[in-house]
């Protein structure tokens, strides 16, 4: 029986600069990630399952059903030396994940990224709506369903890896920080999983740009292939070998073009307001627990000034 384990793990939070992480850790040469980001194999649930369809992409939860000799070979590439790990937001909303996560290696190095809830969600909603068929506002969907609010109540996911590893093997990685000082959250990281220090491409380049949806027909024809092609065992199957042979990349390219830069349109104050108070008591006692001023995200923004004609 293999006793192949990794040695580290981005467990989220989504918009939270995961993306970044996981670009300075795959460009880093004494590192090894999986072979593609998300592999959600310590998951049982993913957090967003009940919001959008199933279509066999990162949002599923059953790649445990795979084993331990699929997870393995996600890692068929590394080099005897590299530390192998995975970045994997979905861990942060899962109760599980913790506890599968340390029953695989107890001495794992765990990383967090944190970012106001208020405006991770909002990012996180078009994420989802760039992806799938959601054709709701962003006050409809809050309106209707809680979305992925619970998700970004950070002190019950901190509790839940505290309770299960050590504190000193869990690093705490706030959006603020890398916005203000890149190079010194990558020193931490280092740091943290014992790998030297070298200029990397990826440190100064932005990750993970907003983007909106040039077409929805487009979007949700593309969404209908992916169901399609996760409708039974047979075409799983197909789709599996399609992965193998490359065949997917052209899917990719369609929904890449699809997607274009674009700042999001501002969130309307009275949803800022009802979020900030959803998040209140949360955001305070996440200050307390780092020792962290965290007042500004209790605060409005001030409201933009209309250019004179």
């Amino acid at each position: 029986m293999s006793d192949f384990k990794i040695d580290f793990c981005g467990v989220g939070a989504a918009k939270a600069g995961t993306t970044w992480v996981y670009r300075l850790l795959s460009e880093h040469p004494q590192t090894c990630l999986g072979k593609r980001k998300e592999l959600n194999y310590f998951l049982r649930k993913h957090p967003l399952e009940d919001f959008v369809v199933r279509t066999g992409s990162h949002l599923d939860s059953e790649n445990y059903v795979q084993g331990p000799q699929w997870y393995e070979e996600q890692f068929s590439h590394r080099q005897p030396d590299q530390l192998k790990g995975e970045l994997s937001p979905a861990y942060l909303g899962d109760p599980i994940s913790p506890k599968l996560l340390h029953e695989h290696n107890p001495d794992m190095r765990i990383i967090i990224n944190i970012r106001n809830p208020v405006d991770a969600l909002y990012s996180l909603y078009f994420q989802i709506y760039e992806m799938h068929t959601i054709n709701e506002s962003f006050e409809e969907i809050l309106e209707r369903t809680t979305f992925g609010q619970s998700y970004y109540k950070y002190p019950v996911a901190i509790k839940r890896y505290l309770d299960v590893f050590p504190e000193e093997q869990i690093l705490f990685i706030y959006l603020d920080d890398v916005k203000d000082d890149a190079k010194g959250v990558y020193s931490r990281l280092c740091k943290h999983l014992k790998i030297d220090e070298i200029e990397l491409e990826s440190l100064t380049k932005k990750a993970n740009p907003s983007k909106m949806v040039r077409s929805r027909r487009i979007r949700n024809a593309l969404l209908q292939i992916y169901i399609l092609f996760d409708k039974n065992e047979t075409m799983r199957g197909i789709r599996n070998w399609m992965r193998k042979k490359k065949l997917t990349r052209y899917a990719m390219k369609i929904r890449k073009w699809n997607s274009v830069k674009a700042k999001y349109p501002p969130m309307m104050p009275e949803t800022r307001a009802k979020l900030i108070e959803f998040y209140r008591d949360d955001i305070i006692e996440l200050g307390k627990i780092h020792n962290r001023d965290l007042s500004h995200w209790l605060e409005m923004p001030e409201p933009r000034r209309v250019k004179a004609t």
